[in-house]
């Protein structure tokens, strides 16, 4: 039996100047050690909100958070290095005058370090870049740079905002199918959120839907188009089509595989 990694009771969130206007309200959910959750919801809808919770970044204004079943208001005062993030990628200065490897190990090395480096840069296919600039990778090699970072402390639970963001579809199965094999190898949980909808669904084994409540959590076989078209207010084929805008706009804008250095059009 899968043990229980992280449970969210009742979390909700407020500034404290507007106490009226919740930001989330009444969030509870929960993942389990090699499993992946999955969280949707329209723009606006409080997700990256509670990444930031769950990371420790924020305090929750009411409610409760329990890791490994030990319980907690703020998520910084217990998960140290057993929580690994990736934010998005916008939130970054891409043009940042680092090397790979000490922006994967925070600019500390020492030997044992300097392996664990070595290991995840294998382990995400950023191998014999280390000393490779930040600012000179792709936007694929940034993601799994993001990644190596996050996965460096040997973490028990990694928490990922919009990681699929400027990636085509290959780009997009390829990191899929790398946090799978993680959840494999090392039981490691995963949380994601992000606005590709089929890909969540294949990827995932349960999913949150928010919209500054929570509207149905369950395994994603039980997902249905009324509950999608319910938290998104629009027509399941408007939800759809817009989503391929989307994706289409990311494509346009970079481009890119997970893998791979940029692409021209003519490449695909």
């Amino acid at each position: 039996m899968q043990s229980q990694i992280l449970e969210a009771k009742k979390v909700c969130f407020y500034y404290p100047d507007a106490p009226d206007n919740l930001i989330l309200k009444d969030i509870s959910f929960y993942v389990s050690e090699g499993q992946a959750l999955g969280i949707l919801g329209p723009n606006g809808g409080g997700k990256t909100t509670l990444l930031k919770i769950l990371v420790g970044l924020m305090a929750p204004s009411n409610g409760t958070l329990e890791l490994k079943g030990k319980s907690v208001k703020n998520l910084k005062e217990l998960h140290g290095p057993k929580i690994g993030y990736v934010p998005q990628l916008a939130a970054l200065n891409t043009i940042l005058p680092v090397r790979i490897k000490d922006f994967v190990s925070f600019g500390k090395i020492n030997s044992v370090q300097k392996e664990q480096v070595t290991n995840v840069l294998e382990l995400v296919g950023l191998q014999g870049k280390e000393d490779k600039q930040f600012s000179e990778l792709s936007g694929g090699e940034k993601k799994r740079a993001q990644l190596a970072k996050a996965l460096v402390s040997g973490p028990f639970l990694l928490v990922l905002d919009e990681p699929t963001a400027g990636l085509d579809s290959i780009g997009q199965d390829q990191l899929l199918e790398l946090l799978a094999k993680l959840r494999a190898d090392f039981n490691t949980a995963v949380i994601i959120v992000d606005h590709n909808i089929n890909q969540i669904i294949k990827h995932c084994d349960k999913i949150l839907c928010l919209n500054k409540t929570s509207h149905w959590h369950e395994d994603k076989d039980y997902l249905t188009k009324s509950v999608l078209e319910s938290i998104y207010h629009c027509e399941f084929e408007h939800l759809l089509l817009h989503e391929k805008e989307s994706v289409d706009m990311d494509k346009k804008l970079h481009h890119h595989h997970f893998c791979d250095k940029d692409h021209d059009e003519e490449d695909h």
